[in-house]
C-alpha cells in the first residue's frame, strides 16, 4: 500500500517553545491512521502543518509525491486535503447554508457569482450529505447554537462538499455522548471503507482508536515515541509512561 501523505523531519517552534521536533509520519492510501498522545504533544500542530496553517522551520510535507510544504492552505484543499477542526466553525444561517459553503472550495471561481446551475448542484450535493450525516430534521434550522454533536456533523458534511481524498480529523468525538461517538465512528468507517477516504485521526479515546484505526502513531513532547497497531502502541512501555508517568 503506497503512501498518500508523508511528513518528513518536520520541525516547528514558536519562539523558544518546540512544538514539533523532527516528526516523520506516513499515511497510507485507504487507511485510518490514529495520531494519539497527551495534551500538548504536538498533534494539532502537526495537522496545522499538513493543511498549511503553520509553516515548519524545517522538513517537508509530501502529498501524492508532490512537495506542498509552502503551498497555500486553499490550494492544498483544492488538491484534496480536507480538515475538520476540534471546535466546529459555524456561522449564522441554516444547516444547509453552512454545508453549501464547502462547494466554493472546489469551485473558487464561483466565489463572487453563483449561477443557477451551480447553486442547484451545490444544493443537491448538500442534501446528499445531510442524509449521510443524518441531519434531515435540522436541514432548515439555524445552525448557530445547535448542540456540539450536531455542529460536528455539519462541519464534517461541509468538508465533504469538495470530496477530498484525505480527511484530517481533529478530535471528532470530543465533547460527544456515547451514542454520538458511536455515530461519528460509523461515519468515519463508511468514509474509509465505502468511499475510500484516507483518514488521519487525532483522538484521545483509545477505545475508539482500537475499534476503527488500522495503525496508530503516538506523540509526546513533539516527537513520535511509538508506531504500530492500536494493540501494540497501547501496550508499549513508552506510551504507558507518557500517559501515566513512571
Amino acid at each position: 500500500m503506497k503512501n498518500i501523505l508523508e511528513v518528513r523531519d518536520v520541525h516547528l517552534s514558536f519562539g523558544g517553545l518546540v512544538a514539533l521536533n523532527g516528526v516523520n509520519l506516513q499515511l497510507r492510501e485507504g487507511e485510518i491512521l490514529a495520531l494519539v498522545g497527551p495534551n500538548g504533544s504536538g498533534k494539532t500542530s502537526l495537522l496545522n502543518c499538513i493543511c498549511g496553517f503553520y509553516r515548519p522551520q524545517k522538513g517537508s510535507i509530501i502529498y501524492r509525491g508532490e512537495e506542498i510544504t509552502r503551498t497555500p492552505p486553499h490550494v492544498r484543499a483544492e488538491k484534496g486535503i480536507g480538515r475538520v477542526f476540534q471546535t466546529p466553525y459555524i456561522f449564522h444561517g441554516t444547516v444547509v447554508d453552512n454545508i453549501m459553503v464547502g462547494y466554493i472550495t472546489q469551485n473558487r471561481n464561483m466565489m463572487k457569482l453563483m449561477t443557477l446551475k451551480s447553486t442547484i448542484e451545490a444544493r443537491k450535493k448538500a442534501e446528499e450529505l445531510i442524509e449521510f450525516v443524518e441531519l434531515e430534521i435540522y436541514r432548515n434550522s439555524p445552525a448557530h447554537g445547535l448542540p456540539m454533536g450536531i455542529r460536528k456533523r455539519i462541519e464534517l458534511a461541509r468538508v465533504l462538499m469538495w470530496d477530498p481524498d484525505i480527511l484530517l480529523l481533529d478530535e471528532p468525538t470530543s465533547g460527544l455522548s456515547i451514542d454520538e461517538k458511536r455515530d461519528m465512528a460509523r461515519f468515519i468507517l463508511e468514509l474509509n471503507e465505502v468511499q475510500g477516504k484516507s483518514i488521519l485521526l487525532v483522538e484521545h479515546d483509545l477505545s475508539l482508536v482500537h475499534d476503527i484505526a488500522h495503525r496508530a502513531v503516538v506523540m509526546d513532547a513533539g516527537v513520535e515515541i511509538a508506531e504500530g497497531t492500536p494493540e501494540e502502541v497501547v501496550n508499549n512501555p513508552e506510551v504507558i509512561k507518557a500517559y501515566l508517568g513512571e
